[in-house]
């Protein structure tokens, strides 16, 4: 899929539920990194190629994981443009 951003900051949550509330003794990123979301600043503004990927998880041996986890794969439309990255010398 792609998607494109006009703004260089971008809220990244986990879900959709809407049901954030700032408890008074904490701050705003202390709600976000509570509820799984997070505020990514300093984004490239354009076109996004993005796709889900199914890797293999390095970290977890629990008997309920099936050892797989999904990562989104998001890179901005410029990537594809670049002759390293074209050519395959890109490091």
């Amino acid at each position: 899929g792609a998607f494109t951003l006009d703004s260089g900051m971008s809220l990244l949550t986990e879900s959709f539920n809407g049901q954030l509330k700032v408890p008074r003794e904490r701050s705003i990123e202390k709600m976000l990194e509570s509820s799984g979301s997070c505020i990514i600043k300093d984004i490239k503004s354009g076109i996004w190629i993005a796709d889900l990927q199914l890797v293999r998880c390095p970290v977890c041996d629990l008997s309920t994981c099936d050892g797989t986890m999904q990562t989104l794969d998001a890179r901005h439309l410029e990537l594809f443009l670049n002759e390293g990255y074209k050519d395959r010398s890109w490091e």
